[in-house]
């Protein structure tokens, strides 16, 4: 049993009620699940909002919080990394961060480029909060997402993103109008505090993410950069040096009847090792086309 941990989950429950809550008992019958009216099924939609996922936030935070205390370890909605003073940011979740925060160090250090990383550890809810303050200020920021969708005006994320950093000029514009309409994001009073922002598709069924596409994504937002605002990262559309006479025609009748097919994707001007010294990779292929399935099973 635990404490019911908001206002609208005590009326439900009570004071105390079970981890994973008891919604049918005898004493309280209740149907889930039925056809509703239009009138009920709007209210009962409606009130999600502000009963229940308006406390996602604060019971994530707590819920950190305790996992912080039993283990040491700590998590945000958003953790940063060399974000303190960097002009140009690599966005993205899961499995590229490690790969982001090594390339950031070898910008850096190499080419003394302010690199830092953002990731979204929590999405949903959008940690638009701390995401509007990481932002602000920036030159350029790399949104970088496993997906595509391309009849979206934007990438999940991105979209995200962009309305938060619209909601943060709005907020700058009403200051002196009685308050930020949004006062839980920050306020950009100045369109220089909006960064340029740069959408890039990576890993798509587990394709390889190295460190020149990671490159070529912050080089992208460099001046002098290609500037392209979608960009596709590991991946030719058209190859430089054809192969055989055949593909050089096919390849030419592509890029005459789709002349941006080239700029779609964007390459790294240079893929250094950046494995830590003394280690060894080990890549792992599955025979048969089953993937991940397969993978580290299949007899040799």
């Amino acid at each position: 049993m635990i404490d019911t941990p908001t206002p609208a989950q005590q009326i439900i429950y009570g004071d105390r009620r079970r981890r994973i809550p008891q919604l049918w008992d005898v004493d309280n019958p209740v149907m889930a699940g039925i056809v509703q009216n239009q009138d009920a099924y709007m209210q009962s939609v409606a009130a999600q909002r502000p009963f229940f996922f308006d406390h996602i936030v604060s019971l994530t935070e707590q819920a950190f919080d305790e996992f912080r205390g039993l283990t040491g370890r700590s998590y945000q909605r958003v953790l940063g990394y060399r974000m303190e003073d960097a002009d140009y940011v690599l966005l993205g979740q899961g499995s590229m961060i490690p790969n982001a925060e090594a390339v950031a160090d070898y910008l850096r250090e190499s080419r003394k480029l302010r690199v830092g990383v953002l990731n979204l550890l929590m999405f949903p809810a959008f940690p638009g909060d701390l995401v509007g303050s990481a932002l602000r200020g920036r030159r350029g920021v790399a949104v970088l997402e496993r997906v595509d969708q391309p009849l979206a005006a934007d990438l999940p994320l991105m979209r995200e993103i962009r309305a938060t950093v619209s909601k943060c000029l709005e907020n700058g514009r009403a200051k002196g109008d009685g308050g930020a309409p949004d006062p839980d994001l920050a306020s950009y009073d100045r369109l220089a505090d909006m960064p340029e922002l740069f959408s890039g598709t990576f890993g798509l069924g587990s394709r390889d993410l190295q460190p020149e596409a990671l490159i070529g994504a912050v080089e992208n937002m460099l001046p002098g950069g290609a500037a392209k605002r979608h960009f596709y990262l590991s991946v030719d559309f058209l190859h430089d040096a054809p192969v055989t006479p055949t593909q050089r025609l096919h390849q030419e009748r592509l890029e005459a009847a789709y002349p941006r097919l080239r700029q779609l994707a964007v390459h790294g001007s240079e893929n250094p090792n950046l494995m830590p010294e003394g280690s060894t990779t080990v890549r792992l292929h599955s025979i048969g086309g089953w993937g991940a399935i397969t993978t580290a099973r299949t007899s040799p």
